[in-house]
């Protein structure tokens, strides 16, 4: 990973506490500084907010996903963070990341292309982590029900983050079921 990446972040890590907490309790990151540089709000067009996955840290319940969509008017809202190298790997620990190719990955590394706020395609890819689906399933049609606490976690992010009102209907749709949005 290389120094100031850009990094596009749609669900938990886009909450400062839930940030801090996590570093709190993993020793190897307790001085890495996760005040993430704040560059833009933007969204990922051609997918949607999904739960496709499991987690054990958050209760034995869905996680945040992108989905592609085939829906032209599909995208997920988030953040744009200029991210040093220390950062990044702290991100991709956090998102349980091992490394390219490893059975063992919760989320895999993708570069995407974000749309900023103005409407205007970001100078460079942004890195992003997918979901993992685990036995298989087709990510199109895999839903697990999120954790109210994480939902809250993702919504105050959001907040944390003043974004769109587009975001936060999305989160409580997609959270409340299966839906395509």
């Amino acid at each position: 990973m290389s120094k100031n990446i850009l990094y596009f972040a749609y669900g938990s890590n886009l909450n400062q506490e839930d940030l801090d907490k996590w570093k709190a309790k993993k020793s190897e990151w307790k001085n890495t500084d996760l005040t993430l540089d704040k560059k833009s709000i933007g969204f990922l067009p051609g997918y949607r907010l999904g739960f496709t996955r499991i987690s054990e840290n958050r209760g034995n319940m869905g996680v945040a996903d992108i989905v592609p969509s085939d829906d032209p008017m599909s995208k997920v809202w988030g953040v744009i963070f200029s991210l040093t190298e220390e950062q990044g790997k702290a991100i991709e620990a956090k998102e349980g990341f091992v490394g390219v190719g490893n059975s063992r990955n919760s989320y895999e590394r993708i570069k995407v292309e974000v749309i900023d706020v103005q409407g205007v395609k970001v100078r460079q890819p942004c890195l992003t982590y997918q979901a993992i689906v685990q036995g298989g399933k087709l990510r199109e049609a895999t839903y697990f029900e999120p954790h109210l606490d994480y939902i809250k976690v993702i919504y105050s992010g959001g907040k944390q983050h003043d974004l769109p009102r587009e975001f936060f209907y999305h989160l409580k749709m997609v959270s409340e079921g299966p839906w395509v949005v």
